[in-house]
């Protein structure tokens, strides 16, 4: 069984994001993104190789779906209801945010949820 999550960067004209299978959940992928991925770079670096199995606390150690025919690339959208997973992560203004299945009116920063 997998707990599917979407992970996006806030760009000027919308969003931008992947798909992540495996271990969506705040006490992984959660924790991974705080703790790994709070450098823009190093996060516009993950998103660009497209969606993904599974995160580790690396790009090179994560597990992406690439197959070469450019079928997983990032999305870019302005709203993420229709991309909505079990668990939605945002960074947006240098801090993580998320928000739980299609509920983007609740969303919330991420750092007190890892308490």
């Amino acid at each position: 069984m997998s707990t599917r999550s979407t992970i996006w960067i806030e760009n000027e004209d919308g969003l931008e994001g992947i798909y992540c299978h495996f271990d969506g959940y705040l006490s992984n992928n959660g924790v991974l993104l705080y703790n790994h991925y709070k450098d823009e770079e190093k996060l516009r670096e993950l998103i660009s190789k497209g969606e993904m199995r599974v995160l580790n606390e690396t790009v090179e150690k994560s597990g992406f779906y690439d197959d070469g025919r450019g079928n997983y690339k990032a999305k870019d959208i302005k709203e993420t209801a229709e991309y909505s997973e079990e668990y939605n992560y945002i960074f947006k203004d240098g801090d993580w945010f998320y928000y739980e299945d299609e509920d983007y009116q609740n969303l919330q920063r991420l750092s007190p949820a890892l308490i």
